[in-house]
């Protein structure tokens, strides 16, 4: 079912930024709209809502496309293509983090702490805009073409 709602880039972009920091991305598909919230510390002891946001969404289940954060799986395909992008010995101390317990940590903190690292939030950045265009993608919504 296609929706009548069209999205900017600058629009994705924010939305994949809320991605990339824990979020649930929950887009009203009668206003092009969207909330950003984090899931699990919504939630009361008593499993009740604890904010306005997550009750006007939860009374309004089918108005509303939700995108969530990325699978580790997904985290980890996303860093095996960066490691092409860094010289030979940094790719290997990535591939070698890779593949020890807690490989998103590993990576994470290796990149964190090299010349490598903005290259990495841009390159993981992009990923994350190309993530949600995706998920609208399937969701037949549509958004403005544009680069970057």
């Amino acid at each position: 079912m296609a929706h009548e709602i069209s999205l900017s880039h600058e629009q994705i972009k924010k939305m994949a930024r809320e991605l990339q920091n824990g979020f649930t991305v929950y887009l009203n598909q009668d206003t092009g709209e969207y909330q950003a919230l984090s899931d699990p510390e919504q939630w009361s002891l008593q499993g009740d809502f604890r904010t306005d946001a997550h009750r006007r969404i939860t009374d309004h289940w089918d108005r509303y496309i939700i995108i969530t954060s990325m699978e580790s799986w997904e985290i980890f395909e996303v860093m095996e293509e960066f490691i092409f992008q860094v010289d030979e010995k940094f790719h290997f101390n990535l591939l070698e983090a890779m593949y020890r317990q807690n490989p998103l940590e590993n990576f994470q903190y290796l990149v964190e702490s090299s010349e490598y690292r903005d290259e990495w939030l841009e390159f993981s950045h992009m990923r994350h805009v190309k993530y949600i265009k995706d998920n609208l993608k399937s969701a037949g919504v549509s958004f403005e073409n544009e680069e970057s």
